[in-house]
């Protein structure tokens, strides 16, 4: 289970901008060098594949994407929402390895064993376990602007690192969960899987996956 996982999480880089000076917010999962993760979200029938990042990990158009078999590619950004800190990215001439990581079905709850994998502090395709704290929008006392409080949230008993942003958080079969996003309160925030589907959709078009794009079962 741990190798399929990995086999659907990259690398992402990103040149830094200087235009984005004194933008990077405190405590973020990612380096303020725009240094995350990914996770492949789909791929089309020839070798071509849409990743799922942080918003705030690709702050510019500089994008490279290494992924399991240690190959950096270009990548280029399809859209970012600063909103909900996401970001979808497309990579040309990927190996047939990389594959996406399937999606859950079954709903999370308080307490259930969840994975984060990434590449904390520079070690690659690391994961690390927790358990789900809740589910939903934050606590008022939570740290956040109010729009970002009342989002739902995958709140996590996990620990991430600088590294671990934009990569997946998979349940105890491997299932796609979420998005690790950053750590606020002591705690690890992912957003829900649902939520980046919706991202995906409106960037690509309800129809995308009838044209060739297939997501894993």
């Amino acid at each position: 289970m741990t190798d399929r996982v990995r086999d659907g999480v990259v690398q992402v880089h990103v040149a830094p901008d200087p235009r984005a000076r004194g933008r990077h917010a405190p405590r973020r999962a990612a380096e303020a060098s725009s240094r995350g993760a990914g996770v492949v979200w789909a791929r089309d029938n020839g070798s071509r594949c849409l990743v799922v990042s942080n918003a705030h990990v690709v702050t510019g158009h500089a994008v490279t994407v290494v992924g399991i078999d240690g190959v950096a590619r270009d990548g280029e950004l399809l859209a970012r929402d600063t909103a909900r800190d996401l970001a979808l990215l497309r990579v040309d001439n990927v190996p047939r390895r990389w594959q996406p990581v399937p999606p859950a079905t079954v709903p999370l709850r308080a307490g259930s064993v969840v994975m984060a994998v990434g590449h904390p502090l520079g070690v690659a395709h690391a994961m690390t376990s927790g358990v789900v704290h809740s589910v939903g929008p934050l606590r008022a006392a939570m740290p956040l602007p109010e729009t970002a409080r009342t989002l739902p949230w995958l709140q996590m008993d996990v620990r991430l690192a600088p590294g671990n942003s934009g990569g997946p958080v998979v349940d105890a079969c491997g299932h796609l969960v979420g998005v690790s996003t950053m750590i606020v309160g002591g705690l690890g925030l992912a957003i829900p899987v649902a939520d980046v589907d919706r991202f995906v959709m409106d960037v690509h078009g309800p129809s995308h996956l009838a044209h060739g794009w297939t997501r894993a079962a």
